[in-house]
């Protein structure tokens, strides 16, 4: 009798343990991850990082390693409350785990080196940030708390500096402020525009030279019929 409820206890426990563990996957390129996920153990290289799309979901990287090409995020929590993100092993991005507008969510035991920083939070309150190891990345080993929106400041930078047109006079402009910079507004325009003035006029009088030259050379030369 022992034997037969030892054998039932035994294929229940199996049974339970078959029908629910949790079957893992394997990530992918900016993946979304809008429920419960277990990742697969191995390495995988993705440019483009995960974004958690729900609240109240957890992420269990299961010792996974997530590696990047030094751009951009391996994790992102934007707008969103009750995630957790566990067990990662995150390496070569811009920001390891990027927290914006996430309140209340789990960040703990995971593994951030070689990134140029491992943890950052941007307006986000009241999360649990525990047992995490930081070592290598290049800015920061530390949890930063970043005054300005991280992606998109960085990006709107760039948009003005590759738009910004700069034109000779601004440089000269420049220039003369600072070998004069005792010159007033006024004083500093009108010594540009005597520069100018007399750079276009000698400009055009060595034209004027020119082309009287080439008149008088093409005066001198025979008809071409004489060259037959």
């Amino acid at each position: 009798m022992r034997k037969i409820l030892f054998l039932l206890y035994f294929l229940f426990i199996v049974f339970f343990n078959t029908g629910y563990a949790q079957e893992c996957i394997v990530p992918e390129q900016g993946m979304g991850v809008n429920e419960d996920v277990l990742f697969c153990k191995g390495s995988y290289n993705l440019e483009n990082g995960i974004i958690m799309l729900n609240d109240d979901v957890v992420l269990d990287c299961n010792g996974a390693s997530l590696s990047g090409n030094g751009l951009s995020y391996g994790i992102l929590v934007k707008d969103k409350e009750g995630i957790t993100i566990r067990n990662c092993n995150i390496t070569n991005y811009e920001v390891g785990i990027y927290l914006e507008n996430a309140n209340i969510n789990n960040i703990v035991n995971n593994y951030l080196s070689k990134n140029r920083f491992g943890i950052v939070l941007f307006s986000s309150q009241d999360n649990n940030i525990a047992d995490n190891i930081m070592e290598a990345n290049s800015r920061s080993n530390t949890i930063e708390y970043s005054p300005v929106r991280f992606f998109e400041e960085v990006k709107e930078k760039r948009i003005e500096i590759e738009t910004e047109v700069v034109t000779p006079f601004d440089i000269f402009k420049n220039v003369v402020k600072i070998k004069s910079p005792e010159l007033s507004d006024e004083e500093l325009s009108f010594e540009i525009g005597s520069v100018f003035n007399k750079y276009f006029n000698t400009t055009q009088e060595n034209l004027e030279l020119k082309r009287m030259s080439n008149k008088k050379l093409v005066e001198c030369l025979p008809p071409v019929t004489d060259w037959m």
